[in-house]
């Protein structure tokens, strides 16, 4: 157990060790609890303000008692996400696959105009396109470089956020700034390609790192670095003239107002809730497969070799 020492209203915390250190500043981020630390004699002092310390001993005695049978460290460990997860390799794979089966038949331009995004088509109602246009790719380097990005932005989200919410977040965003490009344009705009939820998916990670750094310690400019981060990525990669810049732009916009939206909940609700994270993934699938099924797919032709 912890020392506890009261100095000047301050409270100071002594752990036993880098695991309990490690459970007490997870609780502390977690609960949103500003804390320092100090390091004396080789020994790590959590320092609490005045105006947290009875919050602070509250929350401590109630993660206790409702994990009195095992550790942090191995919580944190099932809550890690890293780019190797099983999640990230299987989107990545399936949709990887999938663009290759496409492109193989002599109904691969049906695919394209059946899952194309088309404006017109949107605002007439196809909503479906929003969707069936993140899975189709022009070519190889197109597809390539799409997925290195959602690679390693989803696995930042996934630690925050877990892999199965991670996903349906990543999808919604792309799903909203094609929806948004459409109405921008009304007709003409045709386009394919999951570059819009890459651009979520970087508006939703600034929002959760901001989120992270907000109460940390210290200088607080530091709590901006994420969303400054966030934008310059999106200058370097997102503003050439022969992309999609308003496709990227909504894309980024929808991803910081999702990551905003689920911010608001306390993420122990939902990223150690392995019921909902499967059925946030579940609907990720789902949402893409019966967007293809409105669209008419030529499913037949996958089977065919």
């Amino acid at each position: 157990m912890a020392d506890f020492i009261f100095k000047e209203d301050y409270l100071f915390i002594i752990p036993k060790g880098s695991e309990e250190s490690l459970e007490l500043e997870t609780v502390f981020t977690a609960k949103e609890i500003r804390f320092t630390h100090q390091f004396k004699l080789s020994k790590k002092i959590l320092q609490i303000p005045p105006d947290e310390v009875d919050r602070a001993l509250y929350e401590i005695d109630a993660f206790r008692n409702e994990n009195k049978n095992w550790h942090i460290n191995q919580t944190h460990k099932e809550r890690s996400s890293s780019p190797l997860s099983v999640t990230h390799v299987l989107v990545i794979l399936v949709l990887a696959i999938f663009h290759w089966l496409t492109s193989q038949f002599d109904s691969s331009p049906l695919w394209k105009s059946n899952g194309m995004m088309a404006s017109e088509k949107v605002i007439a109602g196809e909503w479906a396109r929003t969707i069936t246009a993140l899975t189709l790719h022009s070519d190889f380097p197109h597809l390539l470089g799409n997925f290195v990005a959602l690679w390693l932005f989803s696995a930042g989200l996934g630690y925050r956020l877990g892999d199965g919410i991670t996903w349906l977040l990543i999808l919604l965003s792309g799903i909203l700034g094609n929806l948004a490009n459409a109405y921008f344009y009304q007709s003409g705009h045709h386009s394919i390609g999951a570059s819009t939820a890459v651009f979520g998916a970087l508006g939703l990670l600034g929002v959760m790192q901001f989120k992270y750094y907000r109460h940390e310690p210290g200088n607080q400019f530091k709590k901006w670095v994420p969303l400054g981060a966030s934008l310059g990525l999106f200058a370097m990669l997102g503003s050439n003239p022969s992309s999609d810049v308003t496709a990227h732009i909504f894309g980024l916009l929808a991803g910081l107002i999702l990551g905003y939206v689920i911010s608001l909940f306390e993420r122990q609700s939902y990223q150690k809730n392995y019921i909902f994270q499967i059925a946030a993934f579940a609907s990720f699938w789902g949402l893409i497969l019966l967007s293809w099924k409105i669209q008419q797919a030529p499913y037949q032709d996958l089977f065919t070799f």
